[in-house]
């Protein structure tokens, strides 16, 4: 037998660069795609507006933390991943590209990737100077009760980052280096300097700092930076610009003191929503295809006095037509939208206990004048996912009497167009709908709605900005619109607390709260007008000079418009937002105190909590947490009386 020798392989570069391609062209698509998902991040940094408030650690002005951190934390990644891919298909393409499968270090490959490796060193560097900056995110001190950079992050762990900066930079300078000196060594030595240091000064040196100087001795050593959690929590939520009053309560009630406060007297709530929204279901859905969802509260001059009054929009819900009427025709063409409104003032009741209402059935109300009662465009969904309009089908518009009732056209012009046969295609195809392609009621006029709920409708514009939960309906100029609370929020307000994760109000609201746990900073920056019939939305700035809102006016130049262009009618309708009282109060239950020593004491010992009170809400004596609601009152001090929104709080019970 003859010996062949080593079997040599060899590789035609050709073949393999294809593949290299194509790897090359799925991470960039990787890349792109994740650099997309992170739109708002990338234009937040590029269109910033400074708060004019500083963080007390590193005198950075607070906007830095809140556009600028996230857009740095975004490309310190991206490079991290990038260069590892890389650096991982480089050493994949010179191993392929060798003539036998023994790789060799050569001085060229060497070069690239010391290089490679530098770059992923210094961006590892730049990693730890931002985690030095997301210290004022920390969850260490106070046994993770609060959200600040405590006495441990500050001595110990800013320092300990600062430290491993310096190991990377050197790290990837001795790698740079290690093109011309051709060993080894100094990289191990570099290496193990940098694995050590991350367990000693890192991770081991914090935890004895937190062990034996701040645990046995944590208030005193704690204060200055709880006063300053506290000074951070309250700029975050305006909890600073609160007016505190004493009210005793001890006047003797008189009959002059009763007719100084007639408004509010006259005004007395002897309604709730929630059985009221029972008592609309019941009496005034008219058919079985009409629904109430929420009964909205706001005032209203009645026979020339302002009034306070509970209004439920007649709201469409298709799903509750007999099976048999759920026709195609039915639902798309002739069931398109609601009717009218029923109200009833607050205090109003007859003899048997039952709504003495202000507006009825169909009916109207001079009082209330109403000229297009038609709701196309409800707070939730209820009509099928399109409708058609302008077609050759009557639209149904109200019941009359006991059989058939009157018809109508939508004659609005937010619809989109269905001439364009493509068009029409595409939406079927959309809509997974193919009757939408080939019926025959359509006509040059014919328009399609579909987005009708305000969930769907507004959000799809301004995904960027939270919603309270409770958009409310508004009577104003003989039609009805609805106005919708938008807020401004970020969870990267620095040392500020956020807003808790067990909240009591959660189990007791038919939609979720819009201020989710997590967040650390709200403004109510914008009010949403929507035309229930038009479906037109407009974007009203409230502050300007709110940092967030400045930056999406200049990212999106002519969404918004001034709080000045709202229409008269509809700015005595504006009120305070109840998700944002309620995420307030949430924050208040322990920040009411001051920032100081005194107020950082009675925050660590928590001997001055206060807590939502509770309500018996049936006969059955059930309870829940007491929500916050409106009322039109006179302030004591005041002139006159106002639409105020209050909330009780009561001493925390001790466990």
């Amino acid at each position: 037998m003859t010996d062949a020798g080593p079997t040599v392989i060899d590789v035609d570069p050709g073949r393999i660069r294809p593949l290299f391609h194509a790897g090359a062209a799925l991470v960039a698509l990787f890349v792109g795609f994740y650099a997309a998902s992170r739109w708002d991040t990338i234009l937040l940094y590029l269109y910033a507006v400074p708060f004019g408030r500083t963080d007390p650690i590193l005198g950075r002005d607070v906007g830095f933390y809140v556009f600028d951190l996230p857009f740095w934390r975004f490309v310190q990644g991206w490079a991290v991943i990038a260069l590892v891919v890389i650096i991982g298909l480089t050493i994949g393409a010179y191993a392929v590209a060798a003539t036998r499968w023994t790789f060799h270090l050569t001085a060229p490959v060497r070069a690239h990737v010391s290089l490679l490796g530098a770059g992923l060193l210094l961006a590892i560097a730049v990693g730890y100077q931002l985690d030095t900056a997301e210290l004022v995110y920390s969850t260490r001190g106070i046994g993770g009760a609060v959200q600040a950079a405590m006495y441990t992050d500050v001595t110990a762990q800013a320092p300990a980052f600062l430290i491993l900066t310096g190991v990377a930079v050197v790290s990837a300078v001795l790698l740079v280096a290690n093109i011309w000196f051709r060993t080894l060594w100094l990289m191990g030595v570099a290496a193990g300097a940098w694995f050590v240091l991350s367990i000693v000064v890192g991770g081991v040196f914090p935890t004895l700092v937190q062990r034996f100087s701040v645990d046995p001795n944590e208030l005193a050593v704690e204060r200055p930076y709880l006063a300053k959690n506290i000074a951070a929590t309250r700029d975050a939520f305006d909890l600073n610009a609160v007016e505190e009053q004493s009210f005793t309560g001890e006047q003797p009630l008189t009959r002059s003191l009763i007719e100084e406060n007639s408004d509010t007297v006259s005004n007395l709530r002897l309604w709730d929503y929630r059985p009221l929204l029972t008592t609309f279901d019941q009496q005034q859905t008219l058919r079985q295809y009409y629904t109430f969802n929420d009964v909205d509260i706001d005032r209203y001059p009645i026979g020339g006095k302002q009034s306070q009054l509970m209004l439920s929009a007649r709201s469409l819900a298709i799903s509750q037509l007999a099976d048999t009427a759920r026709t195609w025709t039915n639902e798309h063409l002739v069931f398109t939208h609601g009717y009218g409104l029923t109200a009833v003032q607050s205090n109003a009741i007859t003899p048997e206990g039952q709504p003495d209402y202000l507006i009825s059935g169909i009916n109207r109300n001079p009082d209330l004048p109403i000229g297009e009662p038609r709701i196309y465009f409800p707070d939730q969904p209820g009509a099928a996912p399109y409708i058609l309009v302008g077609t050759r089908t009557a639209e149904f518009d109200y019941p009359v009497g006991d059989q058939g009732g009157a018809t109508t056209t939508w004659s609005g012009d937010t619809g989109v167009d269905l001439s364009n046969p493509l068009l029409r295609l595409a939406l079927a195809l959309r809509f997974g709908d193919l009757n939408l392609l080939i019926t025959d009621q359509s006509t040059d006029d014919t328009q399609i709605l579909f987005r009708q709920s305000l969930g769907e409708r507004v959000p799809e514009l301004a995904p960027f900005l939270s919603y309270d939960r409770d958009p409310y309906l508004v009577s104003a100029e003989g039609r009805l619109v609805w106005i919708w609370d938008a807020y401004t929020t970020s969870d990267r307000y620095p040392d500020a607390q956020p807003l808790p994760a067990d909240t009591p109000f959660q189990a007791n609201t038919v939609a979720p709260r819009s201020l989710t746990p997590g967040l650390n900073y709200v403004r109510n920056s914008v009010k949403v007008v929507v035309d229930a019939y038009t479906g037109d939305i407009h974007y009203y700035v409230v502050d300007p000079s709110e940092p967030i809102i400045a930056a999406y006016e200049r990212i999106f130049p002519g969404l918004f418009e001034p709080l000045s262009a709202m229409p008269d009618a509809l700015v005595p309708h504006l009120r305070y937002p109840e998700d944002l009282f309620t995420a307030q109060n949430e924050a208040y239950l322990l920040y009411h105190v001051s920032a100081d020593d005194s107020g950082a004491a009675t925050l660590y010992n928590q001997d001055d909590r206060w807590a939502f009170p509770a309500q018996v809400t049936n006969v059955a004596g059930d309870g829940s947490t007491m929500a916050p609601y409106y009322v039109i009152m006179r302030i004591p001090g005041q002139t006159a009386s106002e639409f105020t929104l209050i909330q009780p709080l009561s001493a925390a019970s001790r466990k």
